[in-house]
């Protein structure tokens, strides 16, 4: 039990354990004759002198120091005099209290303004204060907080009892209020950060705007810094300024209006100056790059100046603020007559519009009105002439057309501008519509701005089409505009140009993501089918001809039954009034294609033996069925694999409780929720979302698994993984009882207690026959572990959840049969039991954190191992010895034949017949490979001879060796620009070089 105390004689509190240890005291510059500690009802524990209750005279408080939470009465901030640093920081987890990764403090270099950090990253920054509230703030303020900043300190509070501002573990920042009546803390807001907000996201001198598309702009006479990462959307690294500033009189600025202020770590200010006086300063500094207002309040007030980059510049979700940024006169020119010619030409353009429309309203008036006086002259013709044309009545045609529905309507679609502007905007690039004669003269922003008021104005839905007045204002103004929907009149290939093939599937547009097809092995021979769902709820894809193309199939009925599309993806049949996913009579998630999304399951069901797996299309334009196929293989302990037709290629493991053995590490910055799931009515593995963003899952039509996230900046699917299948991942390469290891050479060796079943298909690279025991098995066997292994083939397994890793050991030794154990779960130090019979299939050395793994051994072939083990360093300082006396004996001979053995991938030819039983193979090909990197033609890439002693004593990766310098084959090669014949090379000749140890 922990208690707290305090010394009397100096005021300070200290924590003691249960053993009387000091765990933590609290620090104070000052003492009082009769100090007390209190804590007060607003929550802060003081220590303070006995009959003085004056706050500025706290010897300490805990309102100083706190952790993460901001309550009324505490300060954000630092205090100069004191050196005390008030911030918040998150908790490590929601139940460990420890200081976590995230802090939320005020940064004091230049001008203080508010950050968000992980670590010493900045992430989100709040800005500077504008005397009214932090300029990212998009929302009004109702009740304006308190921002002190003086010479003697700096400082946030809020200004009502009722708040509190907390930091999640994961660096969410929350706001509260104190409601009452539930006598609880009122979530009223959650930090909700957009991707303008990540810090510096479009890089210097640029400005973000949620509404555009790309989202980031250069600056006015700014241009990337990168073309062809710009072009990428990777704007980190910013813009530069197209022509040099000049450092003259021949100056000014650009207004940009409603912004959130620029980084003020390298700024500069001024509180009593007024906004003239801010410009004139910023002219003097030839390193004055933008200024503004400090104080918004009363007409503006105060001087802000930057120097060098602006960085993290955004438009404003709400009112933002007025930034001045430097240019040269002759820019500023050309950008002040460009844009009063926009806005004449845009007035001229509205004005054009407004007085066509007109005119074609009267035109289309008197052209109706003729064309009624034609219709009923013709109509009083056709009927004297009695010719035979049927005559139907109004409520006919309304009837036949419903009621005169746009779907209805003839001529719809097309695949012209539309067509041609929408592509070009889904994929980031709508400027490409622009002439390239005009490419010079015009506003990229504003052209921008116009391709999306057009795409705007031709959506599908009338309702979410700007009318004329809202289009006018839309144009004139800056406003933050919808991202625009499909066109209604949008088609993506020609209508008429329709397959007539009975057997080929028609080609999708490569702009859209298909993630489900009913009818992939029975395609239609046109573009027309009808989808029904009958009364007991089973789907019904029908043809033109009426003949049944695919339906859904269930044991289940509906009184009901309703189909619906959910946000998902998911097509499911359901009861009307009954939405729980368990209760669903059919779903499309049950039976992928080719792609996985958050929800899907890929495993079997026991109970209904329904099995759901990821198969490739045939190829990119045909979805049938391909050859591979991605699924949970349910033999033994269950484990995922990659199949071609019947033939497994690769294996990603078995899941260990975090992921499947096979996987490497996640990345920092990617936080996965997968789930894997096994129990007596099922086994499964769930794909789940990314810290990243929308993941999906895809198996390409060569057999390729690839992750990749929604990018809502490309509105594009960005690849963050596709599967890297090195030569030790293909499914057992080594045979049964051996390990591969991509970094050894030769890749594969055998188990230790093991040996080459055939030594000659060793000895030429075929190791599919893998290797056997070379004792027996008896019940004095020990176990040889095996650490950051890729655990061998579990279909031959046995598992047991519940019990421990010497249970395990136990379990396996009294079994012959048993031939490795491993845990099956290594969260929590591990658990589980997982236990192999049989050869150890497909076993490798992981290039993740992989798993320890149990391997029996006779005890034996273990001392045999342990024995040779100290022998072996001198016998590989004897064989790099004895090589090069050889060589130098031999004429390089020995050299020339180990060369060339190395080529061939035949290097344990070199090892002598009657020593074949007794090597261990890995350390002879390993003493080989340093032999021939210390004769490599350039004495900078031979090893040094502390090196080769750290090589042969580790089994680090080695570099592939290059030709030998010493090397010659006993047949030069002849000079090819010689027409005689060539003299016999003497043997006495001989150039000798004086060599030294490297």
């Amino acid at each position: 039990m922990d208690l707290m105390v305090m010394e009397k004689c100096k005021g300070v509190l200290v924590l003691y354990n249960s053993t009387n240890d000091i765990v933590w005291s609290s620090i104070s510059s000052r003492t009082a004759a009769n100090p007390v500690a209190e804590l007060l009802e607003s929550g802060n524990l003081v220590v303070r002198e006995e009959n003085d209750s004056n706050p500025e005279n706290f010897l300490w408080q805990s309102f100083d120091h706190p952790c993460d939470t901001l309550i009324f009465g505490m300060k954000l901030g630092s205090n100069f005099v004191t050196k005390i640093d008030k911030f918040l920081s998150s908790w490590r987890s929601a139940e460990d209290p420890a200081p976590g990764e995230y802090s939320f403090l005020i940064d004091t270099h230049g001008y203080p303004q508010l950050l968000l950090k992980s670590g010493n990253k900045t992430l989100f920054r709040a800005g500077p204060w504008n005397g009214i509230k932090f300029v990212s703030n998009p929302r009004p303020v109702t009740v304006s907080n308190e921002f002190v900043f003086n010479s003697k300190e700096v400082y946030y509070q809020f200004a009502i009892q009722s708040s509190r501002l907390t930091i999640s573990p994961s660096g969410l920042p929350q706001s509260y209020t104190w409601n009452d009546r539930t006598n609880d803390w009122a979530i009223t807001d959650v930090g909700q950060y957009d991707q303008c907000e990540n810090y510096a996201f479009c890089g210097p001198n640029t400005r973000c705007e949620m509404s555009r598309s790309p989202i980031c702009v250069c600056l006015d006479r700014f241009v990337p810094k990168s073309l062809a990462d710009w072009n990428f959307s990777d704007w980190s690294g910013g813009c530069i300024r197209r022509t040099p500033l000049e450092c003259s009189d021949k100056v000014g600025f650009l207004k940009y209006t409603g912004m959130k202020l620029p980084d003020t770590s390298s700024s500069w200010y001024n509180k009593s100056i007024s906004l003239k006086e801010c410009e004139r300063l910023c002219l003097k500094n030839c390193s004055c790059t933008a200024y503004a207002n400090l104080d918004v309040r009363n007409g503006g007030s105060g001087c802000l100046i930057w120097f060098g980059d602006l960085i993290d510049t955004r438009r404003s979700t709400g009112d933002g603020q007025d930034l001045y940024v430097r240019m040269n006169a002759t820019e500023l020119g050309v950008l002040t007559k460009k844009r009063i010619f926009n806005k004449r030409k845009l007035a001229g353009i509205v004005s054009s519009a407004i007085v066509s429309g007109i005119g074609m309203l009267v035109l289309g008036f008197i052209f109706s009105k003729r064309k009624r006086n034609l219709r009923k002259k013709k109509h009083w013709e056709a009927r004297q002439e009695d010719m035979e044309l049927p005559i139907f009545d109004m409520s006919t045609i309304a009837h036949a057309t419903d009621t005169f529905s746009d779907s209805n309507k003839l001529g719809e679609g097309g695949f012209g501008p539309v067509y041609k502007a929408w592509m070009l905007w889904i994929k980031g690039t709508p400027l490409e519509l622009i002439d390239e004669c005009l490419a010079e003269s015009s506003n990229s922003s504003e052209i921008i701005r116009c391709i999306h008021v057009a795409l705007l104005c031709v959506q599908q839905r009338p309702e979410d089409r700007p009318n004329m007045s809202a289009v006018v204002v839309i144009l004139g103004s800056d406003m933050p505009l919808p991202q625009p929907k499909q066109p209604g009149f949008f088609m993506g290939e020609n209508p008429y140009e329709q397959s007539t093939s009975s057997n080929k599937h028609e080609p999708y547009s490569g702009d859209e993501t298909v993630l489900w097809v009913a009818n992939r092995e029975t395609p239609f021979s046109d573009r027309f089918g009808v989808l029904n769902i009958t009364r007991e709820g089973i789907l019904i894809l029908y043809s033109r001809s009426s003949s049944i193309v695919w339906l859904s199939n269930s044991s289940r009925t509906a009184e009901n039954p309703v189909a619906e599309l959910l946000e998902s993806g998911n097509l499911v049949v359901r009861e009307e009034n009954d939405k729980n996913p368990a209760n669903f009579l059919w779903q499309s998630f049950d039976y992928p294609c080719d792609t996985m999304l958050p929800g899907m399951k890929l495993g079997i069901n026991f109970v209904t033996r329904l099995e759901s797996s990821v198969t490739s299309w045939k190829s990119s334009e045909d979805p049938a069925r391909g050859e591979f196929s991605f699924l949970l293989d349910p033999n033994g302990y269950p484990q995922l694999v990659l199949k071609k037709g019947n033939i497994t290629l690769v294996r990603a493991g078995s899941w260990n409780g975090i992921r499947f053995t096979a996987q490497t590490k996640s990345k920092p910055d990617s936080i996965s929720t997968d789930e894997f799931v096994l129990n007596e009515k099922e086994g499964y593995f769930v794909f789940g979302n990314t810290s990243l963003g929308f993941p999906r899952l895809t198996l390409t039509p060569g057999g390729i698994p690839q992750r990749s996230i929604w990018n809502d900046r490309t509105h594009q699917w960005q690849f963050i993984e596709i599967a890297q299948i090195d030569i030790c991942e293909r499914y057992s390469i080594c045979g049964p009882n051996a390990y591969c290891h991509v970094n050894n050479s030769p890749i594969c060796a055998c188990l230790d207690g093991f040996m080459p079943r055939s030594p000659r298909d060793w000895k030429l690279s075929n190791w599919s026959g893998g290797c056997v025991r070379r004792t027996p098995c008896s019940d004095k066997d020990r176990f040889q572990n095996y650490s950051r292994m890729k655990l061998p083939d579990t279909s031959s397994s046995w598992y047991n959840k519940s019990i421990g890793l010497e249970e395990c050991k136990g379990i396996c030794l009294k079994n012959c049969s048993c031939s490795a154990y491993a845990n099956l779960d290594v969260r929590g130090g591990g658990s589980g039991c997982l236990i192999w019979f049989g050869g150890l299939i497909d076993t490798r050395r992981s290039n993740g954190d992989g798993q320890d793994l149990y391997v029996r051994i006779a005890i034996s072939d273990l001392e045999n191992i342990e024995k040779k083990r100290p022998v072996d360093k001198k016998k590989q300082a004897v064989i790099i010895a004895s090589s090069v006396i050889l060589v130098l004996d031999q004429n390089l001979n020995l050299l020339g034949h180990a060369w060339i053995l190395w080529t061939k991938g035949a290097q344990l030819d070199l090892i002598d017949e009657c020593l074949s039983d007794s090597h261990v193979s890995v350390e002879v090909l390993r003493c080989i490979h340093v032999a021939l990197l210390c004769v490599q033609q350039r004495p900078e890439d031979r090893p040094t001879m502390s090196s080769v002693v750290v090589m042969l004593g580790s089994e680090n990766p080695l570099p592939q060796p290059k030709q030998p310098g010493f090397f010659m084959e006993k047949n030069p090669p002849e000079q090819g620009n010689s027409s005689s014949k060539h003299e016999s090379y003497s043997a006495n000749e001989v150039t000798l070089t004086s060599l030294e140890a490297r």
